[in-house]
């Protein structure tokens, strides 16, 4: 279900809490990453896959131009880290927003590596098939 609704997708939100520096340099990774891995993956494929972040600060909801934003209705992707609400480690869907949560830095780094992995359709099975062929070659 997730990867048919980014695949189904133009626009993606990527929002998160920007009240923890410490969430926050974690926040960049992930955000870095998915930015980096969703549009190349789906380029292949002939779609265009715009990636879109908001954050919120102490005044509400803000743009990457640092100008007030309203909560989309698009496809979203919600990051939360140890200090901005995470209570498991986790990628979960609920309507049209995906919730990526880890409880550490690491945890939250590899739920965002796990939701570009369902994204892009590779799971274990395919991972080994690889591993397998690499070996053998």
């Amino acid at each position: 279900e997730i990867r048919n609704l980014i695949a189904s997708s133009d626009k993606v939100t990527i929002i998160f809490n920007s009240t923890s520096s410490e969430d926050n340099a974690v926040f960049q990774v992930v955000v870095f990453n998915l930015a980096a891995k969703l549009p190349t993956y789906f380029s292949y494929e002939g779609k265009l896959l715009y990636i879109d972040i908001l954050y919120y600060g102490e005044g509400g909801l803000y743009n990457k131009s640092n100008s007030k934003a309203e909560l989309p209705t698009n496809t979203k992707i919600r990051l939360l880290g140890q200090h901005t609400g995470a209570e498991e480690n986790s990628v979960r869907l609920e309507g049209n927003t995906i919730t990526v949560q880890g409880t550490t830095p690491k945890n939250l780094v590899l739920a965002g590596d796990k939701l570009a992995l369902v994204v892009m359709n590779i799971d274990e099975e395919k991972i080994e098939q690889y591993v397998s062929t690499i070996k053998s070659a």
